[in-house]
């Protein structure tokens, strides 16, 4: 089961099976010197950001926080902040538990790590309900206000996970396959580091961590390896010679070429019409 169907599992099961509980929640402008160091929490979290500007780091990958931003955290996931002091944060935290409807325990924490974000096209809609769940739960406590509370917020993750899963159609790793294919459909290409992460959208070391964890190699690897590829095509359909086909693939020193050659494929290029 994938890490969003195991939180659509969760989520579905509440109301027949499990109610919410809100631990803490707040409106907050956060002070300057705001960090939050890597923590991984027995609860769940879920964020809103109303503007401002800063960072989680969220199971790894880096988050940049602006309007709109949605984070949910929870099981084995973890998470930590920092804020851009130019630009101050503010942030709509709530932190909640799943609890059993019949022995009105907290169900424990997934081991696995469970968490999604995405940057919400109606901020406006999505900050009103935040907004509408803290202010509920600032009232005085009783069954019916708990209730409210639990159905709210059940609305809210539910909403957020739709949102986040058609966000996922443009999320970087759909984004990195198109560059993948263009390296692969485009040896003779050098685009360096900086331009192939600004196909993808993202920064350049996110792009070569992200590129590596999917791929199992480095994008500037794959651009070799592709390059040798396309080099053992040539001498085995063409009647180029070596210093030729080095010379098409821009090495200007033919050593060069032979022995990078030899690293991927295995052998020298003249073994190859040996």
């Amino acid at each position: 089961m994938s890490k969003m169907d195991k939180i659509k599992d969760l989520f579905g099961k509440v109301t027949n099976k499990y109610h919410l509980k809100i631990h803490s929640g707040c409106n907050v402008k956060v002070p300057p010197l705001w960090q939050i160091e890597k923590r991984y929490i027995q609860d769940y979290h879920l964020l809103f950001v109303r503007g401002g500007n800063g960072y989680y780091n969220l199971d790894g990958h880096e988050v940049k926080l602006k309007r709109g931003q949605v984070v949910f955290v929870g099981g084995g996931a973890y998470y930590e902040g920092k804020q851009d002091f130019s630009s101050p944060l503010m942030i709509t935290p709530i932190r909640f538990g799943f609890y059993d409807n019949d022995n009105k325990e907290q169900l424990k924490a997934f081991s696995d790590s469970l968490c999604y974000t995405y940057k919400s096209i109606n901020p406006d809609e999505l900050e009103f309900l935040f907004l509408e769940i803290i202010r509920i739960y600032n009232l005085r406590e009783d069954s019916f206000v708990n209730s409210n509370i639990s159905s709210l917020l059940h609305t809210l993750l539910c909403r957020t996970l739709y949102e986040a899963e058609k966000a996922a159609c443009h999320k970087p790793e759909n984004a990195l396959d198109k560059v993948h294919k263009w390296i692969r459909t485009h040896p003779l290409e050098r685009d360096d580091i900086n331009n192939l992460a600004k196909q993808a959208g993202i920064s350049r070391k996110y792009f070569t961590t992200l590129f590596k964890r999917q791929y199992g190699i480095s994008p500037k690897s794959y651009q070799v390896s592709q390059r040798m590829n396309y080099a053992r095509y040539l001498l085995q359909e063409s009647d180029m010679s070596i210093k030729e086909i080095a010379t098409q693939l821009s090495y200007t020193d033919q050593y060069i070429f032979s022995k990078q050659f030899k690293s991927i494929i295995g052998h020298a290029p003249s073994k190859v019409r040996d």
